[in-house]
C-alpha cells in the first residue's frame, strides 16, 4: 500500500508540479498567460481522458503520438537524456519510505 499511496495518493500533486513547469516554460518562452494556462489545462484533460479510455497503455500512447524525428521526439529525448524516469523512480521510492516512517 505505501508504493500505491506514493504512486496514486501523490500523483496529483507531482501532476500539478509538472503543469506549474509547463506553464512556466511556456511563458519563458514567450506564449503568454491567457494562452499557456488553457492549453495546459485541455493537454491535462484531454490526455487524461485519452489514457482513461484507450485499450493502449501509455507507452503506446506516447510512441502513437511521436513522429519520428519531430517535435515531440526531440522533447522526449531531452526528458530521456536528463534523467526523467530515474526521477520519477526516486520521487515514488521517497514518497513511499515516507508513507511507511508515518505509519510505524
Amino acid at each position: 500500500m505505501d508504493v500505491a499511496t506514493a504512486v496514486a495518493g501523490s500523483g496529483p500533486g507531482y501532476l500539478f508540479l509538472f503543469a506549474e513547469a509547463l506553464l512556466d516554460a511556456s511563458l519563458e518562452q514567450g506564449l503568454p498567460r491567457d494562452v499557456a494556462e488553457p492549453l495546459i489545462r485541455q493537454l491535462f484533460k484531454g490526455s487524461g481522458e485519452l489514457l482513461a479510455s484507450s485499450p493502449d497503455d501509455a507507452a503506446t500512447l506516447k510512441d502513437k503520438v511521436t513522429s519520428p524525428n519531430g517535435v515531440t521526439f526531440a522533447g522526449l529525448q531531452v526528458f530521456e537524456s536528463e534523467g526523467f524516469r530515474d526521477t520519477v523512480r526516486a520521487v515514488v521510492r521517497r514518497a513511499a519510505e515516507r508513507n511507511r516512517e508515518m505509519g510505524q
